[in-house]
């Protein structure tokens, strides 16, 4: 490019660069129909997977968090659990050696009370 800037006598290579791009492009390739409806079909592609793109990413973020939430929710239900668990296995100790108390304190005081 910088060649051809010298070659046509101009100091300033993006102004000849600027003019092929312009030349290709914009006076050769628009004036073509069939190209033209081509490049328009694949600027609204580009456009549509771009913005999609975009969506594509918020829901799998959504998902994410929905699934540390669940993850959360789920463990702190287990903690529950087994709080629960641990409070009925200790309830059904407690009974069970109140019981046993209060039988052998009763036994205990039949015998004093008959004399044995």
């Amino acid at each position: 490019m910088i060649k051809l800037s010298q070659l046509l006598g101009h100091n300033r290579v993006t102004c000849v660069s600027h003019c092929l791009h312009n030349l290709v492009t914009v006076d050769t390739m628009n004036p073509v129909e069939e190209v033209h409806v081509l490049l328009t079909k694949c600027t609204e592609a580009i456009k549509t997977l771009h913005f999609r793109s975009f969506m594509l990413d918020s829901d799998r973020l959504k998902q994410e968090d929905e699934k540390i939430t669940e993850a959360r929710v789920m463990s702190t239900v287990l903690q529950v659990h087994e709080v629960l668990q641990a409070d009925e296995n200790t309830m059904s100790e407690m009974e069970d050696g109140v019981d046993t108390d209060v039988i052998n304190h009763a036994t205990a005081s039949e015998g004093s009370a008959t004399g044995r």
